[in-house]
């Protein structure tokens, strides 16, 4: 659906008006009220899901359903300050001129494909995770978790090592051979760009796996601290410093290495028992 909208809206196809980039906008809105339909025809046709009674509203636990908005809350501000984070930094970014805002939206482009792979395996891990508390099986978290970590490292080598090594190759198929000039330049920050992906891969998965344990409002707390770390840094580096654009992205590094060092910490010394019990 979305792709279908995003063609339809953003090209003036089939009738639909031309938006521009406008369109993509009411594309996503259009494809995510269809995913809500989807799922609520299919949680009154399945048969195999009524034994869970979803919708069914005989004694009702208004506890149960508060303690569940209270964690879920937590969960949708844990995307606010990661997603927020994320928008400010390229607002800070657009300080710096035209150019380094182009190169870094090739960075950014290359950023969300190579990650790919490692948000499949933190969604994973705070599954497992979850499960293993569930289950009384709080001594396998950690082991879990540095497994699913070593695995994330090596798809995203797999995957990383050809795009930084032949960037041009990629890409152009993507932005056009007009933006060759662009993409050479891009070719130290993607370099920058590889590390950074690599502690992603590893932070990511600690990460999600504290949150696994059902110590939300911790890992809250943490997300909070490192952001406000990471979007100072970036601010001095960029405006009071005027250092280069590999400066101002070594902040991914110093936001990663810092939730991985933390998230390593009290998952190995299981300081999440009791907030996460």
């Amino acid at each position: 659906t979305n792709i279908v909208f995003n063609f339809g809206l953003i090209f003036g196809k089939w009738g639909l008006p031309k938006m521009g980039i406008a369109g993509a906008g009411l594309a996503s809105s259009i494809s995510e009220a269809c995913a809500f339909f989807g799922f609520v025809i299919y949680m009154f046709f399945d048969k195999k899901i009524r034994t869970y009674k979803l919708i069914s509203f005989k004694d009702t636990n208004w506890m149960l359903i508060g303690r569940l908005y209270s964690l879920s809350s937590s969960m949708v501000l844990l995307s606010i300050l990661s997603l927020g984070s994320w928008f400010v930094f390229f607002s800070i970014i657009e300080n710096m001129g035209q150019r380094p805002l182009a190169i870094s939206n090739v960075a950014r482009v290359v950023y969300l494909v190579l990650t790919v792979p490692i948000w499949g395996f933190s969604s994973g891990i705070n599954t497992l995770a979850s499960q293993l508390v569930g289950r009384q099986k709080r001594n396998g978290v950690f082991p879990m978790v540095i497994k699913t970590g070593n695995a994330s490292v090596i798809a995203t080598l797999i995957l990383s090592v050809p795009m930084v090594a032949f960037p041009e190759f990629f890409l152009s198929p993507l932005f056009g051979n007009d933006a060759l000039g662009i993409l050479g330049e891009s070719v130290p920050l993607l370099r920058l760009l590889f590390f950074i992906i690599l502690i992603f891969s590893i932070g990511s998965i600690y990460f999600n796996g504290l949150v696994g344990t059902g110590a939300v409002k911790l890992a809250v707390s943490i997300q909070l601290v490192v952001s406000i770390i990471y979007l100072l840094y970036t601010y001095v580096v960029v405006n009071y410093l005027q250092l280069n654009l590999l400066w101002a992205w070594s902040a991914e590094i110093l936001y990663w290495g810092l939730l991985s060092l933390i998230s390593l910490y009290l998952l190995k010394y299981r300081r999440w028992y009791r907030i996460g019990a």
